[in-house]
């Protein structure tokens, strides 16, 4: 029993390398750049850092923007004139928000004023203006999501309320966790049809070791975020 019980727990320690690895490698990749480019932007890194608390009560823009911009450590350049046209900066903002991004922040910024606003990293700040004046990138870039909370939470429903068969790997399954895959993946889906793309080209998803790979344009990014944080606010009864 003893021996048994050793095999079982070399067997535990290499999938976890193995899993660890393969973390690392997809980061790796994800964070990579063309020969002759620089590290990735420190401003588009703070850009989806946590921000554990965020308020805003009855705030002008202006004033919302500068305490994004001291709770993320970054300096926004603001394009007023691009966002006169909307009247966003004669409105307020009343939010408050727990463990978002400086870039989820601002999308709500936007929505609760009806105003597209759009941003673009620099090497020293942060440009905001509107997505007329900053029109999304093409280019798609790869991002680790780690999922694993949203993927247990779906699982436990499905257990309790079993549903249809799914295709996971290519195979007919009721489990209720690979469902559980199976139903956030089609979900981001809905963001683009053409996230269904195999792996390695824009638009591909893979999902392995609780994290969900996702190589997108960055204006489908900054959606995949904001469903995910949907996602964690919304509780299932």
């Amino acid at each position: 029993m003893s021996q048994r019980r050793t095999h079982e727990f070399l067997a535990q320690a290499l999938w976890s390398i193995l899993g660890a690895a393969l973390v690392v490698l997809i980061y790796l990749f994800a964070t990579r750049r063309p020969l002759g480019d620089t590290t990735p932007l420190p401003t588009a890194q703070r850009m989806s850092h946590e921000i554990d608390l965020l308020e805003l009560r009855d705030v002008p823009l202006d004033r919302a923007l500068q305490i994004v911009a001291a709770k993320a450590g970054i300096t926004f350049r603001v394009n007023w004139n691009a966002i006169r046209p909307f009247e966003a900066a004669d409105k307020v903002v009343d939010l408050r928000l727990t463990d978002i991004s400086a870039r989820i922040a601002l999308d709500n910024i936007a929505w609760q004023l009806h105003c597209p606003l759009a941003t673009r990293a620099e090497e020293d700040h942060v440009v905001i203006s509107t997505e007329h004046e900053l029109p999304p990138a093409k280019h798609a870039v790869l991002r680790l999501y780690d999922v694993e909370d949203l993927v247990e939470q779906s699982a436990a429903f499905n257990a309790l309320f079993p549903r249809p068969a799914v295709t996971y790997s290519g195979q007919r399954s009721y489990e209720p966790r690979q469902q559980a895959v199976v139903s956030l993946v089609n979900l981001i889906h809905s963001i683009d049809v053409e996230s269904s793309r195999p792996f390695g080209t824009p638009g591909a998803m893979e999902y392995a070791f609780s994290r969900l790979a996702v190589r997108q344009t960055l204006q489908n990014h900054r959606q995949i975020e904001l469903l995910l944080d949907l996602l964690r606010r919304t509780e299932i009864r």
